[in-house]
C-alpha cells in the first residue's frame, strides 16, 4: 500500500533539519565508541523499527550492530554487533542494508578490501613510529543471513563486484540498496570509476545472482561546479501516491550533502530543482564535516529522513540524526 502523500508535497514542503541526535557512539572502549553511520531500519512483525548500523572502535576496526524502537527516536542497541569484518575481501564492512525474503532476515553490506603498510618515518623528525596506513584495493557488495536478525552467517564470496576494467563501475561498488521488483529485486549500487561515483541498477530472482541493467549508470554526477559533480550515491527510495522519490548523497570533493531525485518507473530520475535539502557549511576535506547515508521512512503519517551527521567542530564525531518533512 502506498502512502497517501502526493509528490508534489514532497518537493514543497520544508524539511525540519535540527541535527537531533537519535543514536551515538557508544562508551569509550565499546565496539561502536568511535562513531555510528549508515542507518537502515527494517520493520519488525510486532511494530517496532530494528536499525542495523557500522559502528566502529578505531578507524580500523568496523562491525555492523542492532538497536530497536518503537517511534524512531528512541533507540535501544543489542550490546554486541551482528555482523564483524572478515580477512579477505570484507577486511572493512559498511552501509548495511537489511531485507526479510524466503523466511530469512538479509544485510547487503559494503566490502572493502584493504592493503596495509607501515607508516613511513619522517627521516628528520621521526614522525608517526608504528603507524600503519590502510590503503583501499576493491569494493564489493556482500550478503549475511539469520533466521532472528540477530545471529547472521555471512556468505563466503560476495554476489556482486567490480565491473570489468575501464567500466564506470570497474573500481568497485557500494551503497548497495536492495528493494522487491516485479517478480524479483532491483539493486541500487554506487560504482566508481575511481574519479567519480554514479548510481547504477541490477536484477536478481533469488538476491544471490545479479545482473546489471544494459543501460548503466541510471543517475550520473551533475554538471562541472555543482553540488553533486564528484558522486551521486542513492540512499532509499519510497512510494508515493504518484510516482516514486528517491534520496542521495551528492558530493563536489569539498561538501557531501543530500538531495532528492523523483520517478515514475524507478529507474528514470529527475534531480529536484532546489538540492541540496541538507547541507553543510564545512569542507569536510579541511573539518571532517559532512552529512551522508540517507533513508526515508513513513512513520504514522509522516515523511522522516535519518541521515549520518559528523561533526568534530562541535566536538561530536558521526552519530545518526533525523528530520521531518512537513508536506507543502
Amino acid at each position: 500500500m502506498r502512502p497517501p502523500m502526493k509528490l508534489k508535497q514532497v518537493l514543497r514542503g520544508r524539511w525540519m533539519v535540527d541535527h537531533r541526535p537519535v543514536l551515538c557512539a557508544g562508551p569509550v572502549g565499546a565496539w561502536d565508541g568511535g562513531a555510528v553511520y549508515t542507518p537502515q531500519i527494517i520493520r519488525l512483525p510486532d511494530g517496532r523499527y530494528r536499525m542495523y548500523y557500522t559502528g566502529r572502535s578505531d578507524i580500523a576496526n568496523w562491525a555492523i550492530g542492532t538497536a530497536v524502537s518503537a517511534d524512531l527516536f528512541h533507540w535501544t542497541k543489542h550490546p554486541d554487533p551482528v555482523l564483524l569484518s572478515g580477512e579477505d575481501w570484507d577486511h572493512q564492512i559498511d552501509f548495511p542494508w537489511p531485507i526479510y525474503a524466503s523466511g530469512l532476515y538479509h544485510i547487503f553490506f559494503e566490502a572493502k578490501r584493504l592493503i596495509s603498510t607501515p607508516y613511513p618515518v619522517d627521516p628528520v623528525y621521526g614522525r608517526w613510529p608504528g603507524m600503519t596506513v590502510y590503503h583501499m584495493y576493491t569494493r564489493s557488495t556482500g550478503v549475511a543471513t539469520s533466521a532472528d536478525g540477530i545471529h547472521f552467517e555471512k556468505d563466503p564470496n560476495p554476489p556482486i563486484g567490480p565491473g570489468a576494467a575501464g567500466e564506470w563501475d570497474g573500481n568497485g561498488i557500494c551503497a548497495s540498496r536492495v528493494y522487491p521488483w516485479g517478480d524479483g529485486y532491483g539493486m541500487y549500487y554506487a560504482g566508481s570509476d575511481s574519479k567519480v561515483a554514479r548510481t547504477g541498477l541490477a536484477f536478481s530472482k533469488d538476491l544471490r545472482h545479479w545482473t546489471r541493467y544494459e543501460h548503466n549508470p541510471i543517475m550520473d554526477v551533475g554538471g562541472p561546479g555543482a553540488w553533486d559533480s564528484g558522486s551521486t550515491l542513492f540512499g532509499s527510495v519510497v512510494a508515493l501516491d504518484d510516482g516514486y522519490v528517491g534520496i542521495y548523497e551528492g558530493e563536489d570533493g569539498q561538501q557531501m550533502q543530500l538531495g532528492l531525485a523523483y520517478s515514475e518507473d524507478r529507474i528514470h530520475w529527475t534531480r529536484f530543482a532546489d538540492n541540496p535539502i541538507v547541507r553543510t557549511e564545512h569542507s569536510y576535506q579541511t573539518h571532517s564535516t559532512f552529512v551522508c547515508a540517507p533513508l526515508l521512512v513513513f512513520h504514522e503519517g509522516t515523511l522522516y529522513l535519518l541521515y549520518t551527521h559528523n561533526a568534530p567542530l562541535d566536538g561530536k564525531e558521526a552519530r545518526i540524526e533525523i528530520a521531518a518533512l512537513a508536506p507543502g
